[in-house]
């Protein structure tokens, strides 16, 4: 089974998640990565999703295939990377599949591909994408399963749908919080708190991840060719969700709040500097929009086809995250 973006984070939890010992699989899973960089945990062939040689070379003898790989930027300051690697990239990985004679393809995909018409309750499978995208990210993505869904005359396809992943090796959420913190900018919580999304722990992403490729192989019809929402817990509001890891690591959350109104008049200046000046805006307008609308799904279609249940309860997903955010900051000290 090849994974691309295997030393991600998602790619990483795979492994962490395949050696537990409360999973119970049909199949016989056996993780390589496919990578820029080396995986913790399973060996790892060196390659780029825009290389179709070396992927066809990585492909020999593999029969399916993860498709971990993407560009995430929640802003519209690197759009041609997006579409290079989330869209050109699917496609590539794609095509090297079919000529390969892969049987299996599992694509990562986000629920950002709902957001940008405003509050989303309750999506399911059939839940259409927005008239008009909140950002390259979500379009980016919304196409890239366009492309799957295209391929599935000749692989046996699913798509899996996360939200706001966390856990150890958490890239984007917690740490640009910390950063923030750390900075002194982090001084209001943004939005009337009413807002509710639903965060995955990245340990229970993985499980959903391997049950559903138990079942591709498997050949599941109420699988093959399906759309999945992957959830854990009860929808909250995101600040509520990120207070208590970072109080934990070491900086509570502020209690005042930030309009909607002018966190989006922050965004847009803060995109202007970035344009002119370099770098990545802390804060975007389609975060502020992000933050402050609802998005929840119905993941009972995904429990019933998977036999998916978390494993990991919230509060031990918030120990095992804020464990691995504390031991990081002391290599960080002592180096």
């Amino acid at each position: 089974m090849l994974v691309t973006g295997g030393a991600g984070f998602l790619g990483q939890a795979l492994v962490r998640e395949l050696a537990a010992t409360h999973l119970a699989l049909d199949h016989h899973l056996e993780l390589i990565a496919y990578d820029l960089a080396d995986a913790v945990g399973m060996p790892t062939i060196r390659g780029d999703v825009l290389d179709p040689v070396a992927l066809r070379n990585a492909l020999v003898g593999i029969d399916g295939v993860i498709h971990g790989a993407v560009a995430v930027d929640w802003s519209d300051l690197n759009r041609a990377h997006l579409e290079s690697v989330n869209v050109v990239g699917t496609q590539t990985v794609l095509d090297a599949c079919i000529a390969a004679g892969v049987r299996i393809f599992l694509h990562t995909s986000t629920m950002d591909v709902l957001c940008g018409d405003g509050d989303v309750r309750l999506a399911t499978e059939q839940t259409p994408y927005p008239q008009r995208f909140l950002d390259a990210y979500g379009q980016t993505k919304a196409e890239s399963e366009r492309r799957v869904r295209r391929a599935a005359t000749h692989l046996s396809t699913a798509i899996l749908r996360f939200s706001a992943m966390y856990g150890e090796g958490d890239p984007y959420k917690v740490p640009s919080m910390v950063a923030e913190a750390r900075a002194g900018r982090l001084l209001f919580r943004i939005g009337d708190g009413t807002a509710h999304m639903q965060p995955v722990y990245v340990g229970n992403a993985a499980n959903a991840t391997l049950r559903a490729i138990d079942r591709l192989f498997a050949g599941d019809v109420t699988t093959i060719g399906r759309t999945f929402f992957v959830a854990d817990h009860a929808p909250g509001n995101f600040f509520d969700w990120m207070a208590p890891i970072m109080a934990e690591i070491g900086y509570p959350l502020p209690k005042r709040r930030l309009p909607a109104g002018l966190a989006r008049l922050t965004g847009t200046g803060a995109e202007w500097f970035a344009r002119r000046m370099g770098g990545r805006p802390a804060i975007t307008r389609s975060s502020v929009q992000a933050l402050c609308e609802t998005i929840t799904v119905d993941d009972r279609e995904t429990r019933k086809a998977l036999g998916y249940h978390p494993p990991y309860s919230y509060e031990e997903a918030v120990a095992r995250t804020v464990l691995w955010f504390k031991q990081q900051a002391h290599k960080s000290d002592r180096a």
